[in-house]
C-alpha cells in the first residue's frame, strides 16, 4: 500500500517530487521558497555557478530533507566549495529515493569574478537513476551556465541555465532531463531585510515564481518566509549563526500532497 502511494507521487509529478534536475539546494534557500539565484553562499555551487563565483573562503554544507515525511523519498545533499586565486572551485553530491527508484547526481562548478560586479560560472553533472528492477539504470550528463551581476550594495540580479544541453533519458518518447531557465533578483530594503524573488521556467511546465523575504533579527538569528506560484507552497525557515557553524531549519508546505522538513549545516573552514 505505502509503495503504491509512492508510485503514485512519481506519476501525479515526477519533476516536482524527485526532479532529475532540481532547481535549489539548501535549507536557507527553502526557507525561502527555493530562492536561490543570487546567493553566493556554498551551495550557489548548484544552484547559480554565476552567484558561486562570489564565494568567498572555503566551506562545506550538509542538508537532509525528508520530502512530504516519507523516508523513501528523503534527500541528502553535500556541497563543497573553495575559493582560490584562479577563481572558485566546488562540488556536490545529492541522492534521492529508495530501492524502487534512486536518484544520484554527482557535479562540479568552476566560477570566477570578472570585475566586482560579475560573476560567471558553469557546472558539469553525472545523473544516474534507476527506477525498479525491470527498468534497470541510466546515466546521463548535463551542464549548467550561470551568471551574476551586483548593479550596487543593495541590488543584484542572477541568472542560470540547468542542463542546458537537454540531456536524454532515453529514446523512449525522446525523454530529457528538465531544462531550466532561472532569473533572479535580490534587493536590500535595510540593514536587517533582503527581499529576493526567482522567475523559474520549465521547458514543459508553467512559470514558477518564487519569493522570499529573510530577515536578520540579530547576530546569531535569521528568520525566513516564502512562497511558490506552481505549484502553489509556502516556506518558513530560521537559521541560527554559531560562529563558524551555521544551523538552517526550514519547512516548505504543499497543500495536496504535506510538508517536506529539512536541516542544514554548514561549517566555515575561514
Amino acid at each position: 500500500m505505502k509503495h503504491g502511494f509512492l508510485f503514485f507521487l512519481l506519476n501525479f509529478n515526477l519533476f516536482f517530487v524527485a526532479g532529475q534536475v532540481s532547481s535549489q539546494i539548501g535549507a536557507r534557500q527553502v526557507g525561502l521558497g527555493n530562492v536561490g539565484a543570487t546567493l553566493s553562499d556554498v551551495v550557489a555551487v548548484k544552484n547559480n555557478p554565476g552567484a558561486f563565483g562570489f564565494f568567498e573562503g572555503t566551506a562545506v554544507n550538509l542538508q537532509y530533507a525528508n520530502r512530504f515525511l516519507l523516508n523513501e523519498l528523503a534527500t541528502q545533499n553535500i556541497s563543497f566549495g573553495h575559493q582560490t586565486e584562479a577563481g572558485n572551485v566546488g562540488v556536490f553530491i545529492q541522492q534521492s529515493g529508495f530501492q524502487l527508484f534512486r536518484q544520484i547526481q554527482i557535479g562540479g562548478t568552476y566560477a570566477m569574478q570578472l570585475s566586482n560586479r560579475i560573476g560567471m560560472g558553469v557546472n558539469l553533472n553525472y545523473h544516474s537513476t534507476r527506477f525498479g528492477d525491470i527498468y534497470g539504470k541510466t546515466q546521463n550528463v548535463s551542464a549548467s551556465v550561470g551568471v551574476n551581476y551586483k548593479l550596487n550594495k543593495k541590488v543584484q540580479f542572477g541568472a542560470s541555465v540547468l542542463n542546458i544541453n537537454r540531456a536524454k533519458i532515453s529514446d523512449f518518447q525522446n525523454e530529457r532531463l528538465p531544462t531550466l531557465f532561472i532569473l533572479g533578483g535580490q534587493f536590500q530594503l535595510s540593514n536587517q531585510i533582503i527581499w529576493l524573488i526567482d522567475l523559474e521556467k520549465d521547458l514543459s511546465q508553467k512559470l514558477n515564481i518564487k519569493s522570499g523575504l529573510e530577515i536578520n533579527a540579530n547576530a546569531v538569528f535569521d528568520i525566513r518566509f516564502g512562497i511558490n506560484t506552481y505549484p502553489f507552497q509556502s516556506a518558513f525557515g530560521v537559521g541560527i549563526n554559531l560562529n563558524k557553524f551555521t544551523i538552517d531549519i526550514a519547512s516548505v508546505w504543499h497543500a495536496q500532497i504535506g510538508l517536506t522538513p529539512t536541516i542544514g549545516l554548514t561549517y566555515a573552514f575561514k
